[in-house]
């Protein structure tokens, strides 16, 4: 979900999409895991969309404003159809829950820095955990790396604000990261959040920071300001209840 707009170049984006102002889409696929016969919105544009070299799955095809679809986009599964789409609800949805994760208290987490750029998150085990990690850490951080989590787990990373203003992943590792149970909160005045040729095993809160970046990916939930570039969303949703699935750790280091 790009609460503003979304000009996306040869990426893909493995569940739905909703973008609550314009849509430029180029050499794209959406919803590519989708099931045929859902009657959910595939692409959801509240603003204009421009869309070009691409396929959409799964789904329905729904645009406020004007929309230009070329065509070299084909629909598997798929439909335009006429209706507006209102996102303020589901924007103010996710600002609010974003806040509410920035606000919680660091919980049953103790962070270590080492010197070769490895960040610890060594949390106790239990339902859910919070941490804490100065953007500053994370922009330098070699390898991230949570430990002693618990199966169903959830574990919160507030990304806090030290008077950086952009947090760019590059280079970066991670371990024990199950995108469905983790999710990286960019708080505070975090202006911009650039991923550089890395994959992030995580959801990612951060309603108020603009994400771009020549390539790499997110597993997880992704809820942004606005999206630029050629970054992939592969589609691993957050679900903070516990459930009967059993979380896949990623792997040692994903780029």
């Amino acid at each position: 979900f790009a609460l503003r707009d979304l000009h996306m170049t040869g990426a893909e984006v493995l569940g739905p999409l909703a973008v609550g102002g314009d849509a430029r889409l180029d050499g794209f696929s959406i919803n590519s895991e989708g099931a045929c016969g859902t009657h959910s919105a595939a692409l959801a544009v509240a603003g204009s969309l421009k869309a070009a070299n691409g396929q959409v799955a799964a789904g329905s095809v729904v645009v406020s404003g004007r929309s230009h679809i070329a065509s070299s986009v084909g629909l598997r599964c798929a439909k335009v159809i006429d209706g507006d789409v209102h996102l303020g609800a589901l924007a103010k949805a996710a600002v609010d829950g974003h806040e509410r994760m920035c606000g919680r208290p660091v919980t049953g987490c103790k962070t270590t820095l080492g010197h070769d750029g490895v960040v610890t998150l060594r949390v106790v085990r239990g339902r859910s955990a919070v941490c804490a990690v100065h953007v500053r850490v994370l922009r330098n951080a070699k390898r991230v790396a949570i430990v002693g989590r618990s199966e169903h787990q959830v574990v919160i990373i507030q990304a806090v604000s030290d008077g950086a203003t952009t947090l760019a992943l590059s280079n970066v590792g991670f371990h024990g990261f199950v995108p469905s149970r983790t999710v990286l909160a960019v708080c505070g005045r975090v202006g911009s959040l650039i991923i550089d040729n890395v994959g992030l095993p995580a959801a990612l809160s951060a309603p108020e920071t603009d994400l771009s970046g020549p390539a790499g990916h997110v597993l997880g939930t992704v809820i942004v300001r606005s999206v630029r570039g050629g970054v992939e969303f592969r589609h691993d949703p957050f679900d903070c209840d516990v459930g009967e699935e059993k979380p896949r750790p990623s792997p040692e280091a994903d780029y």
